[in-house]
């Protein structure tokens, strides 16, 4: 027997139960060992459910999903909070919204969008504008003549003046290789702050970083990162976001109850963190380390180690697991090892509220979304709750100064009423702190802030979830090194099909994964 996670389609409900797993050998082999529980490994078993294969999913935590990652507040009843990926857009996501109808899920609106222009207000330097007065004389920067425009409209002056690329038309994907600077340097092969260090002024790299919010708008990230903010930032971003109802992680859970209802010899492992591979092409051994999960928390036990046999191994996780796993290839290619640190990690964290009543609304009614250079950065208003309570998110943010701070302010203090439990419980010294912030952003005395009933907060810093989403350093051709990453070694069947190598645009978003996993399945598997 082996240990056996059963979910209902009608409702959906986890019904779990556990037997020892066996140390399995040669005569009983698996066809398929897939690796970590999120978007991509439920998909890849989805995918290959119908192939008469023996699988199992070995997942490191006691939870479905990965950063696909959907809970309830206690105190709010009738709704969810999205602790991950939280949105999807239809005519960019098209793998995913296709499988989530697949599955029976419905598709609904995702109202809050990325800040509707004219629901949102910035607080810059201390100073409230709104979208219109981004680059004019209000703006609290000491910009040159030809920088005074809104954020994205400056960045796209840069790339247009500075290089070749077309004042007309975005680049397709073959043609961002193709684009250099004015003094002859491939875009691709330098970082963000080199590009605006050679053409922004330093009061508009500020201006860029502060107003564009998010941490990969500036750094080391390649200067190709730029072109995704100019495509994900038009006036379309605003127009059609969707979501899964009932929450993002639906996803993986219904591929998960699929998965399993079509084969008995399909199962899953949970609380298995996989340590090592050896041997050679259809028969490796699997040496995994049995794991704890408590109050969200997930640590090693002293249980002896385990042993899988297995004929092809797909890793559906990030780059900081692929990593940990020692596999004397992964140590020996020094390819490999350039290739799989082609991308620089980036953190985030969401803190939610909950309160008897919008506050906040108060003198700002047309107001559901703010951007700020406080450590919160992003506001939303979130959810009403069937109760009547309602939900705010007060910090969405990313970076990991940013990330290390919440985690400070969450070790101190006691947990808040209403509060999530263990990882995700939200303390007082945290409150306190986001207090601080939505007074100043709201205009509103902190002294008038009405107490909170109930709250949560995810911190993704920590492993298996050490960032939240990844994007590529300079110098990488991403396409190829997708290819390469999909099945890194000839003579093995060694797959990776997480996001975190797929190019352009979709490389923070879960569509990535399962494009990856389609694309390994079709190669390969």
């Amino acid at each position: 027997m082996h240990f056996r996670l059963c979910l209902l389609l009608l409702p959906l409900v986890s019904c779990v139960w556990q037997d020892p797993l066996q140390d399995n050998y040669d005569d009983d082999c698996l066809d398929v060992a897939i690796i970590g529980a999120g978007i991509a490994g439920t998909y890849t078993g989805f995918r290959l459910r119908n192939k008469g294969l023996k699988m199992s999913i070995f997942e490191y935590s006691d939870r479905i999903g990965g950063r696909m990652f959907t809970a309830q507040i206690p105190t709010v009843t009738g709704t969810t909070v999205d602790f991950g990926a939280m949105r999807l857009k239809p005519n960019e996501h098209t793998y995913l919204v296709s499988t989530a109808r697949q599955l029976g899920l419905r598709i609904v609106n995702f109202p809050l969008n990325f800040g509707n222009p004219n629901e949102t207000v910035y607080y810059l330097r201390g100073r409230h504008l709104r979208i219109e007065e981004l680059g004019g004389p209000r703006t609290p920067y000491n910009l040159r003549p030809q920088e005074r425009l809104k954020p994205l409209d400056l960045l796209w002056r840069l790339y247009t003046a500075n290089t070749n690329m077309s004042v007309d038309a975005y680049p397709t994907e073959s043609e961002i290789y193709k684009i250099h600077t004015t003094d002859g340097l491939p875009l691709y092969t330098i970082t963000m702050d080199e590009f605006l260090a050679r053409y922004a002024s330093r009061e508009a790299y500020n201006y860029l970083h502060d107003a564009l919010v998010w941490d990969h708008a500036t750094g080391r990230f390649g200067a190709l990162i730029g072109l995704i903010f100019l495509e994900y930032g038009g006036v379309d971003s605003f127009a059609d976001l969707k979501t899964v109802d009932n929450g993002m992680d639906q996803v993986p859970k219904r591929l998960l109850t699929r998965y399993l209802l079509s084969s008995v010899r399909h199962s899953i492992h949970l609380n298995h963190q996989l340590v090592s591979i050896r041997g050679r092409r259809g028969n490796y051994k699997l040496i995994f380390r049995c794991t704890q999960t408590v109050d969200g928390y997930t640590t090693p036990t002293k249980s002896p180690e385990r042993y899988v046999c297995a004929r092809k191994v797909v890793l559906g996780v990030q780059k900081d697991c692929v990593e940990k796993v020692n596999f004397a290839p992964y140590r020996l290619s020094k390819e490999f090892r350039r290739q799989v640190n082609s991308v620089r990690q980036v953190q985030a964290q969401k803190i939610f509220l909950a309160y008897q009543n919008q506050w906040w609304k108060k003198g700002n009614a047309n107001i559901t979304h703010g951007r700020c250079d406080l450590p919160s950065k992003f506001t939303y208003d979130w959810r009403r709750g069937s109760n009547g309570y309602y939900i705010h998110l007060p910090s969405y943010s990313d970076g990991s100064a940013s990330v290390a701070s919440w985690r400070e302010l969450q070790n101190q203090g006691s947990t808040i009423y209403g509060s999530m439990p263990g990882a995700q419980r939200v303390t007082t010294e945290v409150r306190k702190r986001i207090h601080t912030y939505m007074s100043r952003l709201y205009r509103i005395p902190e002294a008038d802030i009405p107490p909170s009933v109930g709250g949560a907060m995810q911190l993704w810093d920590t492993y298996p979830y050490k960032a939240s989403w990844h994007f590529y350093k300079p110098g990488f051709n991403m396409e190829q090194t997708r290819d390469y990453m999909l099945k890194p070694f000839p003579d093995h069947d060694v797959f990776h099909v997480s996001g975190s190598w797929w190019p352009n645009k979709l490389q923070s978003w879960s569509e990535a994964a399962l494009r990856a996993v389609d694309l390994t399945v079709r190669r390969y598997l």
